[in-house]
């Protein structure tokens, strides 16, 4: 009987590489021989998402776009806020229900969260209450440079807070941060302090949709970890 393994992949905050990192771990899973599925619950800001068709491709179109994100608004707005304004609503028992069918067809399961884990779902209800109600394993994905001490150590201290197992935390260079003298210092601290390693660093592309193939040794090694 396979293993069966899933993830939530969560993030400091919106942007800074939740989907890049899922569909790269997707990929390198699947040069593994591994059968992996991805979902990304709740999307917003188009439909459908854009990030539906990009993790589609990571998995080779094992997936349809609708399946890897079933709930997608148009407004690039928080869930709870697209409530309150009256342009729809999630359904979270249904997105729970999904995941939980993927689950059973999947050896390898990956979830990716939308922004933080605090954003509200609902009034009373943020990515972590799902975090917590799923009960997997957590990467969170935290920008590279300057500013990232503290946005990595307060999702780190809610997650631990609740006493949610975190796999690790994953510096994502999102922009061409050359510059930026805090990055050599960054990932070090963050351990020192959480005692909660770093897992990868994935380092500055310039083309989106070509990151996955270009930075192809870096996931796989990744992947090898899970």
């Amino acid at each position: 009987m396979a293993i069966r393994k899933q993830f939530f992949i969560t993030g400091t905050d919106t942007g800074v590489g939740k989907t890049i990192v899922t569909a790269g771990i997707a990929s390198a899973l699947l040069r593994q021989g591994r059968d992996v599925g991805v979902i990304k619950p709740i999307g917003s800001g188009g439909i459908p998402c854009p990030d539906a068709e990009f993790l589609a491709q990571a998995v080779s179109y094992r997936q349809t776009p609708q399946e890897i994100v079933p709930f997608s608004f148009k407004e690039p707005l928080a869930p709870y806020a697209i409530e309150r304004r009256g342009y729809g609503v999630v359904d979270v028992a249904q997105a729970l229900r999904h995941i939980y069918e993927c689950e059973k067809r999947y050896d390898y399961l990956l979830i990716e969260g939308i922004g933080g884990v605090l954003v509200p779902l609902k009034l009373y209800y943020t990515v972590l209450d799902m975090v917590c109600e799923l009960g997997y394993d957590v990467l969170v994905v935290a920008r590279a440079g300057l500013g990232t001490i503290n946005h990595t150590l307060l999702t780190l201290n809610v997650l631990k807070m609740k006493a949610v197992s975190v796999k690790g935390f994953i510096m994502c260079d999102m922009n061409d941060a050359a510059d930026d003298v805090s990055i050599p210092d960054n990932s070090a601290i963050i351990e020192e302090l959480s005692g909660i390693r770093c897992i990868a660093h994935i380092p500055y592309c310039s083309e989106k949709q070509s990151i996955i193939t270009q930075l192809e040794s870096e996931f796989d090694e990744l992947a090898s970890i899970l």
